[in-house]
């Protein structure tokens, strides 16, 4: 959840999920988010909010994508299951 979007996940019946984030993003799609949003990104952040998302990713992608990996495969597992 974040402060502006509390439901980031949901799931409506047994086969319907909805997600408003991205788990299947890669480190370079990050950075590229960052150079074509930049006016974005400075202004949700501030001046060091590029660097600091950078630094960030660097440092989690990995766990991330590990964990993104096991949200779409439990995902997959419930609907096939239904």
């Amino acid at each position: 959840s974040t402060l502006h979007c509390p439901h980031q996940m949901f799931r409506m019946g047994r086969k319907v999920f909805g997600l408003q984030f991205h788990v299947e993003v890669e480190e370079r799609e990050v950075m590229t988010w960052l150079d074509v949003d930049a006016a974005f990104v400075h202004a949700a952040h501030g001046p060091g909010g590029r660097a600091r998302i950078a630094a960030d990713t660097r440092r989690f992608i990995t766990r991330a994508r590990q964990q993104g990996d096991r949200l779409i495969a439990n995902i997959v597992e419930a609907i096939a299951a239904t």
